[in-house]
């Protein structure tokens, strides 16, 4: 297993497993609109494990995550679009949050921590 570094050091890491590479999507902003299907990202942070899971049915983008261990926190997913959307959900006490309404497009997610500082984020992902 290897991993990808994110740009700054408190950011979460993308965990790259080549037998899993069959399941990634495509990252052509263009051909994502039309696509439907399941994918998965997971992401390695500052004391957390983060797995996400993206599904497209026609146009309606959902996305639920699992984080390990399980923290009381707040977690954004942000577009990176011009006018941003950015949405809000809360960790449950086994892990999970959800996102049944997704952005399209490139989107970036946010952890706040109860530690200070600039909350740790994954690098872009279309959405």
């Amino acid at each position: 297993m290897t991993a990808f570094h994110a740009p700054w050091p408190e950011d979460l890491v993308l965990v790259d497993d080549p037998a899993g590479l069959d399941h990634v999507r495509s990252i052509a902003p263009t051909s994502i609109a039309n696509e439907v299907g399941t994918w998965s990202l997971e992401y390695l942070g500052p004391g957390f494990h983060v797995q996400l899971r993206i599904a497209r049915r026609q146009r309606q983008v959902r996305v639920d995550g699992w984080m390990s261990p399980a923290q009381p926190i707040k977690v954004f997913l942000t577009s990176l679009l011009r006018h941003p959307v950015v949405l809000e959900a809360q960790v449950s006490d086994s892990g999970r949050f959800e996102f049944p309404t997704a952005p399209n497009g490139a989107c970036r997610m946010s952890f706040v921590l109860p530690t200070p500082g600039r909350p740790p984020a994954t690098p872009p992902f279309w959405i």
